[in-house]
């Protein structure tokens, strides 16, 4: 029995010229401090205290000092902010 060796498209898959697929040009509008913007107002809709929404904004500036100032989303990756946590622990 031979096996069939053409690739099967999925279904419903993702075409990659999706308009839902971001080009780095696209993505740069977002960046590090207005994701963090929209994260906050999330959390302000939570009625957390005064005092966890400051840390927010703590940690934030520390990160935005870490990295020099505000950087575009497809520049934040895991090595990023595991050396961000590594400096800040130590």
């Amino acid at each position: 029995m031979a096996k069939d060796t053409k690739k099967k498209k999925r279904k419903y898959s993702r075409s990659k010229t999706s308009s839902r697929r971001m080009s780095k040009q696209d993505s740069g509008t977002l960046t590090l401090y207005s994701m963090f913007d929209k994260f906050m107002i999330y959390k302000e809709t939570e009625s957390l205290t005064d005092i966890t929404l400051n840390d927010y904004h703590k940690h934030i500036r520390y990160l935005l000092e870490y990295t020099g100032g505000d950087l575009p989303s497809y520049e934040l990756n895991l090595e990023l902010f595991s050396w961000f946590y590594w400096v800040h622990d130590t």
